[in-house]
């Protein structure tokens, strides 16, 4: 386990996840001590959020839940929880998401700061509902605990028409995480911030950085990322065709992925990106299905 970490951090994504794979295979067989075992479950879910690799930490994700409540009387059923709510909240789910972040607070009392994991994803779940107070609050309870809130707290301020604080969070991130695949989890909202600024040249370089770490990765989910960053460059160049066809790649790998709330972002762009091109029949059908998404995450999200 230890082993396909490091050569994941050292940008050997592949090969790592080969040992990942193998370690995870000798802890559901139950070859291993406890300690090992829970150890290697939350590693396991840590290294795929790492790489954005969802599909991977689903199918382990059973088995480690599993696992977890046969040792309610440790730290990792509390640890576990916080990174299979995030599958849940991805997948839509804000509500049971909510719920088991809050109970690994209940699980985890003292254990800084992966407390502060709980914490940041609550805040990003409120973001996402539009509760930006809210998600401020969580953000900022995830920095006390020693976790950091990015880049969650710069996409907040990103939303609230900050750019520039934004960039200054990210920018400052890079620095403090010089690791290609520690990088690329800012990438995304670093290009959005370049490109509210007018920074056309800058978010192009983070861009093609994004692209180099999503290829690294093999990952759905950041290619769909990248996929919709290059329909906004294209949109701003006004070529609104090539926008409509980087946007169906990215709406077809956030449905693949069941990421419904990403989905109806990008088709909200797919909407705005048929009308550049003249279709306003597709586009009022793109914006229609996506805020009917919307209000039902509206309705159904947690206070």
């Amino acid at each position: 386990m230890d082993k396909g970490r490091f050569l994941v951090a050292m940008g050997h994504v592949e090969e790592g996840m080969v040992l990942v794979d193998e370690s995870m295979v000798a802890a559901v067989a139950g070859e291993l001590d406890p300690d090992a075992t829970g150890r290697n479950f939350c590693n396991m879910l840590s290294v795929c959020d790492q790489v954005a690799d969802y599909e991977r930490a689903a199918e382990w994700s059973d088995a480690a839940e599993e696992w977890c409540n046969q040792h309610s009387d440790s730290a990792y059923p509390g640890i576990c929880r916080i990174f299979r709510a995030e599958l849940k909240w991805l997948r839509g789910d804000w509500s049971a998401a909510t719920d088991d972040l809050r109970r690994a607070m209940d699980e985890l009392t003292g254990f800084t700061p992966i407390i502060g994991a709980a914490f940041y994803q609550i805040g990003q779940v409120e973001l996402r509902a539009g509760r930006f107070e809210s998600a401020g609050e969580m953000f900022f309870s995830a920095h006390e605990h020693g976790f950091s809130p990015l880049p969650g707290m710069a996409a907040l301020r990103l939303t609230e028409g900050n750019p520039e604080a934004a960039e200054q969070l990210l920018l400052d991130a890079l620095v403090r995480n010089p690791l290609p695949l520690d990088r690329a989890k800012y990438l995304p909202t670093l290009v959005d911030t370049e490109i509210a600024l007018g920074n056309l040249v800058e978010a192009r370089t983070f861009l093609a950085e994004f692209e180099e770490a999503a290829e690294l990765c093999s990952s759905s989910a950041m290619r769909a990322e990248v996929a919709d960053r290059r329909a906004a460059m294209a949109m701003i160049d006004g070529r609104g065709d090539d926008a409509v066809r980087e946007l169906l790649k990215a709406i077809k790998a956030w449905t693949g992925l069941q990421m419904p709330y990403e989905a109806a972002q990008s088709r909200l762009r797919l909407g705005d990106a048929h009308l550049a091109s003249g279709n306003v029949a597709a586009a009022s059908m793109e914006t229609d299905s996506a805020n009917a998404t919307l209000r039902r995450f509206s309705a159904g999200s947690p206070e």
